[in-house]
């Protein structure tokens, strides 16, 4: 959902990236690849732009930005490695996004052969020019200049001086309130040279599946290199064999978060956790080692919550026509030959 407004983002099948207003009721496709599903999608927090992952070739894909009002698209990442899974900093100062960029061959046990079985790290982008790289550690003073001759004084005035609307740092949530706690601060991107602020995280290579940026730290999800052969791909839960970790900018170091994870997500405060792991869902604040209780019973102190408690209301006859529905548009669709047997499916 659109942070500003009633607008959504979706991706098919079709490999198309929609823009869907909700308000107007109206459906519009931004971008298509002729090669791939898009490989991911995020909104600005002023809701101006919409970042995405979108295939070039079979074995490319670049980091693109929609101006939604304009439909104009800018390539952020030159298709020359697999970007994908953007997410923008809530302060709009840079995107974040997962690349297969690394090249460290691997010897292999049985044959005398290369691969490269990790190759992925996550990334970041500065918008502008005038962004300095997140990695680079602002100096700090050798003397505390909150204990100077004035004493308390000194360090009031500093408190005070400190909390005069200075936007350094942000506000951790971008997308409800920005600087003026009204609207969201304006994200400016300069696109010339953009590919040139790319730089890697100082974390290892490895097999990641999502990257999602809150305020001073990133969070993204990990998992191991394992054989094949133990692999069902009907399996009624799903795996839940990453780990959940977050990289501290202010600290300059990773923390892990939780274990056993499936997929997650950030709700809009920034601060609010959700994971899946297999068919158990998670709420948590964001800290360290946040599954190290052993608490797996659903409620308010676990985090768990009781899917046994839902209940699904069902109207037979409108689940039928749905059903019928579904099945017709899916073999006019997805239809095996070019002639459509013969059959008027518009009928």
């Amino acid at each position: 959902m659109s942070p500003v407004a009633d607008k959504m983002l979706l991706s098919n099948h079709r490999q198309e990236l929609l823009l869907v207003d909700l308000s107007e009721k109206t459906c519009t496709v931004l971008d298509r690849s002729e090669y791939n599903r898009i490989a991911g999608f995020c909104w600005s927090p002023d809701g101006r732009w919409a970042a995405y992952g979108c295939a070039a070739s079979h074995n490319t894909c670049s980091i693109k930005v929609c101006e939604v009002a304009s439909g104009e698209i800018h390539v952020l990442t030159p298709p020359r490695f697999y970007d994908m899974d953007p997410s923008f900093d809530p302060e709009g100062k840079y995107l974040y996004f997962l690349s297969v960029r690394e090249f460290n061959p691997v010897y292999d046990s049985i044959y005398f052969d290369l691969n490269f079985p990790r190759g992925m790290r996550p990334c970041a982008i500065a918008l502008r020019s005038d962004v300095p790289s997140p990695f680079i550690p602002v100096p700090k003073p050798l003397k505390d200049s909150g204990k100077s001759e004035n004493g308390k004084k000194s360090e009031g005035k500093q408190s005070e001086d400190s909390g005069e609307g200075s936007n350094e740092g942000g506000n951790g949530d971008a997308s409800n309130g920005g600087s003026n706690g009204n609207q969201p601060t304006p994200v400016e991107i300069e696109f010339e040279g953009c590919d040139r602020r790319i730089v890697a995280f100082p974390v290892a290579e490895g097999r990641y599946r999502q990257i999602y940026g809150i305020k001073g730290k990133v969070l993204f999800s990990s998992v191991p290199v394992e054989g094949s052969l133990g692999r069902r791909w009907s399996n009624a839960a799903p795996n839940a064999k990453a780990t959940l970790e977050y990289y501290d900018f202010a600290e300059q170091k990773t923390e892990k978060v939780a274990t056993e994870v499936t997929s997650f997500d950030v709700g809009r405060d920034g601060e609010t956790l959700i994971y899946r792991s297999g068919n158990a869902l998670r709420i948590c604040a964001i800290a360290p080692k946040s599954d190290k209780s052993n608490d797996t019973e659903p409620g308010r102190k676990s985090g768990w919550l009781d899917l046994q408690r839902v209940r699904v209301g069902i109207e037979p006859g409108l689940e039928w026509r749905q059903m019928f529905g579904e099945i017709w548009r899916l073999q006019k669709e997805q239809f095996w030959t070019p002639d459509m047997s013969d059959v008027n499916w518009e009928r």
